[in-house]
């Protein structure tokens, strides 16, 4: 039986935030899977070579050629048409998807996702408007009422939980059906 060690180390709280969500982008059950596969990767001991990182040049890629049956051929096209994307764009996500579990979004997600962000970021003024009056003015927070910061709150939730959708819906899309 092999035996471990421990490996400890302090960092700041935001570090450690930044840690936990990489660990959940890149698929690990938790923080202590990514220090292992980054640690496996620093020391080249992974058992299986590690994957290039996505590129956004086409001309660093390798072509691979795939033989279709007809009826293959007519289920790659719907899906990708679905998605609204092109046969080739649906392929290469799937296979990302799967080999790096990591969720590939279609142009509707990639759009709401936007248009959430810009939510965000108004909330984000609205908040500083608030913080901004509550020190310029000892009295202002009678004029601040509870409703308003709920209400920014609850947009806040509603755009986190439409990232989540988002995010799960294209993982589970592209993961292997039984």
């Amino acid at each position: 039986m092999k035996e471990y060690e421990t490996i400890r180390a302090r960092v700041s709280r935001e570090t450690k935030l930044k840690f936990a969500a990489a660990a959940q982008r890149h698929g690990c059950r938790s923080e202590a899977q990514l220090l292992r596969l980054m640690l496996d990767k620093v020391l080249h001991t992974e058992e299986k070579p590690a994957l290039p990182p996505t590129r956004k040049s086409r001309s660093a890629g390798t072509q691979v050629n795939v033989l279709l049956t007809s009826e293959e051929h007519q289920l790659l096209t719907a899906a990708a048409t679905g998605e609204g994307l092109r046969r080739t764009e649906w392929i290469v996500k799937l296979i990302r998807a799967t080999l790096l579990r990591q969720p590939q979004f279609n142009r509707a997600e990639v759009d709401a996702l936007a248009e959430s962000s810009r939510q965000l970021a108004a909330i984000g003024r609205n908040l500083n408007q608030i913080a901004r009056t509550l020190n310029m003015e000892p009295n202002a927070s009678r004029s601040m009422t509870v409703e308003r910061v709920e209400t920014l709150s609850a947009e806040i939730k509603r755009h986190c939980a439409l990232v989540a959708e988002l995010t799960d819906a294209s993982i589970s899309r592209r993961s292997a059906k039984p």
